[in-house]
């Protein structure tokens, strides 16, 4: 079934510390198999040393998504701050 309230979040990005490195946004293809947590952790891990390393950093989230075994749709944009 389709449900008509996404779940959002709303929080205050801030640049003066560095806590605010990049904001994922993705579909419920993406959620359905990792957590908020586990998608942060993966990007810092493998995608944040490069500029080309964090062009890739959508690909790779979606890539991990396919591996666990998502079934639904995946849309994955990574935005660095």
């Amino acid at each position: 079934y389709v449900i008509a309230q996404p779940h959002t979040s709303a929080i205050k990005l801030s640049s003066s510390n560095n806590s605010s490195q990049f904001v994922i946004l993705a579909c419920d293809g993406l959620w359905d198999v990792l957590s908020d947590q586990e998608a942060v952790d993966f990007v810092r891990h493998h995608y944040s040393t490069t500029m080309e390393a964090k062009q890739t950093a959508a690909r790779g989230l979606l890539e991990e998504a396919i591996r666990r075994g998502s079934s639904d749709n995946i849309t994955v944009i990574v935005s660095w701050l």
